[in-house]
């Protein structure tokens, strides 16, 4: 009876093992043809978007940026001379107001200045990218100075509006972003009208 066993078991076991290796090389297939799929449809919807907020500092002192990206090109629009400083002025004088033939020591103090810009980015790889942008800005400037005649008074340090003037023209820049793989990145750039600045990015595909 043994030998009739152990006959049993010698020819049921070689089948029995190439049975689950044919399941696990099935299930194995399986898991391939899914990833296939997966990264068939990935690189079918492989368009790059995203958010990013930027926030520097320059000669109009402190800028921000808010913009979108698609495939290889953006928009953003952004502001500066946040925290211009204005000196105490004064809009009448006695004896005559200030005029651009009496005034001397003319300065320029910013004001908001609006920006827009276009942006072409290029995918260096999958971690680093550079972009570089073109738009128009526009600001109002404070035009203050000194009155010629005050030069040997007492009121010689007092500062006169003599108007406003329109400060606009072509704004440009450029820079370089790196992507991490949860969605964020970082980038550092150079806007014209914004100054140097630090950038954060959501993207997604």
């Amino acid at each position: 009876m043994k030998k009739y066993f152990y006959l049993f078991l010698l020819l049921v076991i070689p089948f029995a093992s190439q049975a689950v290796q044919a399941q696990s090389k099935s299930e194995d297939n399986e898991q391939i043809d899914a990833i296939e799929d997966q990264e068939k449809e990935y690189q079918g919807n492989d368009i790059f978007k995203s958010i990013f907020l930027d926030a520097g500092y320059g000669t109009n002192k402190f800028g921000f940026g808010l913009g979108v990206r698609y495939w290889n090109l953006g928009f953003s629009f952004g502001l500066a001379g946040i925290g211009e400083s204005i000196p105490h002025y004064f809009t009448y004088r006695e004896g005559g107001n200030i005029t651009p033939e009496t005034a001397v020591d003319i300065e320029k103090y910013s004001s908001i200045h609006v920006t827009t810009d276009l942006y072409y980015f290029h995918d260096i790889n999958d971690q680093f990218t550079v972009f570089g942008n073109i738009g128009y800005g526009v600001g109002t400037d404070s035009v203050l100075a000194h009155h010629k005649d005050d030069q040997s008074t007492a009121n010689k340090n007092r500062l006169y509006a003599i108007g406003t003037e329109t400060n606009s023209g072509i704004t440009f820049g450029l820079g370089v972003q790196y992507f991490l793989e949860e969605w964020v990145g970082f980038g550092i750039g150079y806007h014209s009208r914004r100054g140097v600045y630090a950038q954060f990015n959501y993207f997604w595909f």
